[in-house]
């Protein structure tokens, strides 16, 4: 088992252009119904980064949406070079705050 630490992204160039990308990719596909993109990195190298992106989804979409999200991302991305994708429904969600701030959401929060 290996500790994870997970962090908000700073609002820089590459994230700033990360967020307006993935936000246009998801107003385009219906099936996404939220989406949010936190920073994941092992406890012990906390430079082996990667983007974590939870996807509100159905299941059968999810292939599907992650493929096309990564596609609209990688352009952008220069400092994090790694992207990993967790299905919301799929969680355990015990340790998720009860508020969380999406990056996307279609229906208003």
């Amino acid at each position: 088992v290996q500790r994870i630490v997970i962090s908000n992204p700073v609002n820089t160039p590459e994230f700033l252009a990360i967020e307006n990308s993935v936000k246009t990719y998801c107003g385009a596909h219906a099936n996404i119904g939220k989406l949010l993109i936190l920073i994941c990195a092992p406890a012990d190298n906390r430079d082996d980064k990667a983007y974590m992106c939870i996807v509100d989804c159905p299941e059968d979409a999810f292939a599907a949406e992650c493929k096309g999200i990564a596609e609209a991302m990688k352009p952008h991305m220069k400092s994090i070079r790694k992207i990993q994708f967790q299905l919301f429904s799929k969680m355990n969600n015990a340790g998720m705050p009860e508020k969380i701030q999406w990056l996307y959401s279609k229906l208003p929060i």
